[in-house]
């Protein structure tokens, strides 16, 4: 599973990301791991023209300020915990940087208002439905 980060500024440090997870640097990025499987964000991007597909057109008429891109990869069985760090560290980072999450398994673009869980990246609960 991916998602990918876009923001107005880098992602220079894992203060941005969710603390519930413990970050160690990892190729010019972060990684949270267990034995069986590993969330890694990976250094951010400048954006260029050739990398502007769909999803970065229609973020830049809502965050004309984005230029970054950042990638956040779960390797291994994508557990629930896992995808939780990811979704979660992505909404935080999104939302103190000025940017939004292009989840590419939804083509679900994602604009945080606040820091808090980010529904629209996962199904309802039935709960909730």
């Amino acid at each position: 599973m991916d998602l990918y980060l876009f923001t107005q500024a880098p992602l220079e440090d894992s203060g941005a990301l969710a603390h519930i997870c413990e970050w160690h640097p990892h190729n010019k990025g972060w990684i949270c791991r267990t034995r069986t499987w590993h969330v890694v964000v990976n250094a951010s991007e400048p954006l260029d023209a050739a990398q502007m597909g769909h999803e970065t057109t229609e973020l830049l008429r809502f965050r004309p300020g984005v230029r970054h891109r950042t990638r956040i990869t779960i390797d291994g069985p994508g557990s629930g915990e896992a995808i939780g760090i990811a979704v979660a560290s992505a909404q935080k980072a999104a939302f103190r940087l000025g940017g939004a999450v292009y989840d590419p398994q939804l083509d679900a673009l994602i604009i945080p208002l606040s820091e808090g869980p980010l529904s629209a990246l996962e199904p309802p609960s039935p709960a909730s439905a």
